[in-house]
Order: structure tokens, then C-alpha cells, then sequence
């Protein structure tokens, strides 16, 4: 996780991620970026939810 990421999940309350969750989440190149990448809104806290759902099914099925 980026310095920015980091800072921006402590203001988010950035949910907290497994192992596998972290890899896939540095593929996408960071957290916002992931959820940028399915259309959700690192600010919206039902967009956080959704997207921390999304990665852990995608974890599951690495």
C-alpha cells in the first residue's frame, strides 16, 4: 500500500484486507485505484463495502 493509500484509508476507514486481498489490491495498484477500477467511489462508504465483497470473492477464487 502506498503512502497515499494509507492516508487516504485511515480517512476512509479503508476496510482491513487478508493477505491475498493485499496482493490483488497491489495489482490493481493500490486500493483506490481498485475501486476506481469497478466503478465505485473510494468515498462513499456503500461503495467501500461493495468493493471489499468484490475482493474477497476474487481472493477466494485465487
Amino acid at each position: 500500500m502506498s503512502a497515499t493509500d494509507a492516508l487516504l484509508a485511515r480517512r476512509r476507514k479503508e476496510p482491513p484486507l487478508s493477505e491475498g486481498e493485499r496482493k490483488i489490491c497491489r495489482d490493481y495498484g493500490g486500493w483506490t485505484n481498485f475501486m476506481h477500477s469497478m466503478g465505485l467511489k473510494p468515498t462513499d462508504a456503500d461503495d467501500v463495502a461493495e468493493a471489499k465483497a468484490i475482493i474477497e470473492i476474487m481472493a477466494h477464487h485465487e
